[in-house]
C-alpha cells in the first residue's frame, strides 16, 4: 500500500458542474482509494476497463468505463432500496503512469463529462 496525492477534476458539461480533487489517498495493487468531502472514492484499474465508484450516505455509483464501447452505470439509492442502470459511452480512456483521463456521455444527453486524474507517490 502507498500512500498517494491525487489532484484532479471530474467536469459535468450537462449541467456545467466541476468537482476538483486535491486529497490524499492510497494505491493498493492497481486500485486508488480517497474521500472527499462525505464520498469514498474508488478507482479500479483492469487490462481494458476501469471501474469508478462512489458511495456517500445515500447513494452508490458505480461507472464501468471501456474505450468505444457502451456499457452501464449502476447507481443505487440505499433509502429507497432502489437501482438504477444508466447507459454510458466512453468516447476515451487514457491510463499513463500516475495518470488518468476518461471522457465520455450518458446515453441520452450527449454532452461528455471528463475525469481527470493525476497522482504522485508520498510513501
Amino acid at each position: 500500500m502507498h500512500k498517494i496525492q491525487i489532484k484532479g477534476y471530474f467536469k459535468n458539461y450537462s449541467i456545467n458542474e466541476k468537482i476538483e480533487y486535491n486529497e490524499i489517498g492510497h494505491l493498493i495493487g492497481n486500485t486508488i482509494n480517497f474521500k472527499k468531502d462525505n464520498m469514498t472514492i474508488k478507482i479500479n484499474f483492469k487490462n481494458d476497463r476501469i471501474i469508478f465508484t462512489k458511495t456517500d450516505e445515500n447513494s452508490i455509483l458505480k461507472h464501468k468505463f471501456i474505450l468505444n464501447k457502451q456499457t452501464y452505470s449502476k447507481y443505487y439509492l440505499k433509502q429507497e432500496n432502489i437501482n438504477i442502470n444508466i447507459p454510458i459511452f466512453t468516447t476515451k480512456l487514457k491510463k499513463e503512469e500516475n495518470k488518468l483521463k476518461i471522457e465520455y456521455y450518458l446515453d441520452e444527453n450527449k454532452s461528455n463529462n471528463i475525469l481527470d486524474i493525476e497522482y504522485e507517490v508520498l510513501i
